[in-house]
């Protein structure tokens, strides 16, 4: 939630993935942008997770609907601070 932090830990990702690991930096990173609301819909339509053991649709993060905004708003924040970084809205009206 604390955007210095944020800062800082995009900072050590982006040192580890290309100075330490040498990953190819990409050209362009694209947000496909829903609200929360119809990815929690578009959740709830799948098949159960068997990789969980679980009949549930849901993960444990997926269950948690201020999770799920927080996340939303949070990668919001980085798509405006990072300069290859699109966002595309995918929903209309």
């Amino acid at each position: 939630m604390d955007r210095e932090k944020r800062k800082e830990f995009l900072n050590w990702i982006y040192d580890l993935e290309y100075n330490i690991l040498s990953l190819p930096k990409p050209d362009l990173t694209i947000f496909l942008n829903i609200s929360v609301e119809l990815s929690r819909k578009l959740i709830s339509s799948r098949e159960s997770k068997n990789y969980i053991k679980s009949s549930s649709q849901k993960d444990i993060h997926e269950e948690d609907l201020e999770h799920l905004q927080n996340a939303k708003n949070a990668v919001e924040e980085v798509v405006k601070m990072q300069e290859n970084f699109r966002k595309i809205e995918c929903e209309k009206d």
